[in-house]
């Protein structure tokens, strides 16, 4: 491991000790370390304001170069502002929709319950939670109080709608404010694809605990079990995992008390599709390989065959699954379905959409029938790397 590694590592949790602060300095002092590799470590891994935090409250200012730590300054308060819009977009949602029941998951609950610090955690979006019957009026509720939408796929027919819930977990791109600043919701109704999703996604609305009004979070171990999966699937497409998700983890552990026979019960709601056990084992034992945290005896195992754990290795480990070509997805989305006549209104509604689904994709156009086509040409034939809506 080499020290710039080592450094984001120490400085990479809430609470260093004074051993550590005094390796911090060593390390920091040494003249053949290279700043602007940790920097970049640090970005790869959208750890920048969360070093700082703990720069800031371990009272280590001043340790490493001015440079470096102003620019980690500056990307933690700019995290900081954009976390406080985040939260307040959190209440809007909540008042919009306040007949159902919204749990905050992922980064949108830990800044809102788990980080004291609102710049320690970096957020992309929010992400919330809701009851599988219930996305499409959030949806609803949420469009009707100003939030845009270029339209779910699943809208397209009810083939489409079948093939969605089997193969995704998520409706995309609702977003709120203007073009250069905008927020984007999730709405999941499982958080990972699987036989038993569905069941931990129900069994994790009946288990939430409540922050506030209609705004809910995950219990302890559903926490844990969500957050390793969220992990476990950039891993598992990618052969890539990101410090910023392993801190979560980590801080996870340390803070709280894991009834680790309640996460144990929580597996056995997966029949034979043992997705959630693996996503935690597999995390828990990165964690291990990389900060030493101590992991259940029973959830340890040799995971990466071998390959040292560092924070330059993770970025770059064995994919694990190949990612699908656009016919290969087809034919999967086609297979899915059960009846002929699904299959063929699936295939028909690819090549002419509904005129209802057309207009709230393309709205800027006359044409939005030959907007699509222009879409899926340049994207599935051409591999041009465009947005969904042209």
């Amino acid at each position: 491991m080499t020290k710039e590694e080592r450094l984001i590592l120490l400085l990479a949790t809430q609470r260093i000790t004074e051993s550590e602060k005094s390796e911090i300095a060593s390390l920091a002092a040494s003249s053949d370390i290279s700043w602007s590799l940790f920097l970049q470590l640090a970005s790869w891994h959208k750890l920048e304001n969360f070093l700082y935090s703990n720069i800031r409250t371990n009272l280590l200012s001043g340790v490493l170069p001015g440079k470096v730590e102003n620019h980690l300054k500056s990307i933690y308060y700019q995290v900081s502002i954009r976390n406080s819009n985040f939260k307040s977009v959190i209440e809007n949602i909540s008042s919009l929709c306040y007949q159902h029941k919204i749990l905050i998951v992922k980064g949108s609950a830990l800044i809102s319950d788990f980080y004291q610090d609102i710049g320690a955690r970096r957020l992309a979006d929010i992400d919330i939670l809701v009851g599988k019957n219930e996305r499409e009026a959030v949806w609803n509720a949420l469009t009707k109080g100003g939030w845009n939408s270029d339209n779910w796929p699943g809208f397209k027919s009810k083939a489409h709608s079948l093939v969605n819930d089997k193969m995704y977990k998520t409706m995309h791109y609702l977003y709120y404010g203007d073009a250069s600043n905008q927020i984007f919701v999730d709405i999941h109704w499982k958080f990972y694809i699987g036989e038993s999703a569905d069941k931990a996604a129900e069994y994790a609305l009946q288990s939430s605990r409540k922050l506030r009004g209609n705004i809910y979070v995950h219990s302890d171990e559903m926490q844990l079990i969500h957050l390793c999966c969220n992990n476990y699937l950039d891993y598992n497409a990618g052969g890539a995992m990101y410090l910023r998700n392993i801190c979560d983890i980590r801080e996870l552990l340390i803070c709280k008390n894991i009834n680790w026979n309640k996460v144990e019960r929580i597996f056995q709601l997966s029949g034979t599709d043992d997705f959630m056990k693996r996503a935690v084992v597999v995390t828990l034992n990165a964690i291990n390989r990389l900060f030493g945290t101590v992991i259940p005896v029973q959830f340890r195992e040799e995971i990466f065959d071998g390959t040292e754990i560092t924070p330059m290795s993770i970025l770059r480990l064995p994919v694990t699954v190949l990612k699908k070509t656009a016919w290969e997805s087809l034919r999967e989305k086609v297979g899915s379905l059960d009846s002929a006549s699904m299959r063929l209104l699936f295939l028909f509604k690819e090549i002419i959409p509904d005129r209802k689904w057309l207009k709230g994709t393309y709205t800027d156009t006359h044409f939005p029938l030959a907007a699509y086509w222009s879409y899926m040409l340049r994207r599935h034939i051409f591999h041009k790397n465009i947005k969904y809506n042209g």
